[in-house]
């Protein structure tokens, strides 16, 4: 495949993530089901497509559909800053031991567990990834409690910062 395809592919894998994050967008505001049900679809095509194109397919990644439906079902969003910032931390890995015993659902549907299916469906030579995925958590974690910006860039960034790593699952070279 040459360069130009690469490009190609992930700029459409970047395209189609960010058709979802308006959909997560927009389902902040209303229509919940925006961001529940047809989000998710937009982020999983995007690995989905990038991992057909460069042969690495595995019918465990449609598992990724499922993950990001759950995890954008959540609504762990608060006023009150110790919530929030407690089930930010669950989701982000952070406190592994407290979410896995007092919310094992937050810290498993989370970031990690798209991370578990792609490493499950790929491999450990893509394991290095994970800090890098982690740490773009993080940030999430971050603008989340802190809201440094308005709440529709803001969730807009989100949604990029937890799919994009996902998608660079798709760009390691085997």
């Amino acid at each position: 495949m040459n360069e130009y395809w690469i490009g190609t592919i992930l700029v459409i894998q970047i395209l189609l993530m960010l058709v979802g994050a308006y959909l997560y967008m927009i389902g902040g505001r209303e229509h919940k089901w925006y961001r529940r049900f047809l989000s998710p679809v937009f982020s999983t095509a995007s690995v989905i497509i990038g991992a057909i194109w460069f042969q690495i397919f595995n019918w465990w990644m449609l598992l990724l559909l499922p993950a990001f439906s759950l995890h954008y079902h959540l609504g762990y969003g608060t006023d009150a800053v110790p919530i929030t910032l407690t089930r930010y931390l669950e989701i982000s890995k952070f406190k592994l031991v407290h979410g896995l015993l007092r919310r094992g659902r937050y810290a498993l549907i989370g970031i990690t567990l798209p991370a578990i299916i792609m490493i499950a469906s790929l491999g450990s030579q893509v394991a290095w990834i994970l800090p890098i995925h982690f740490a773009f958590g993080a940030l999430t974690v971050y603008i989340g409690i802190k809201h440094p910006i308005q709440a529709p860039a803001e969730e807009l960034l989100r949604y990029i910062l937890i799919t994009l790593p996902v998608i660079l699952y798709t760009l390691v070279v085997f």
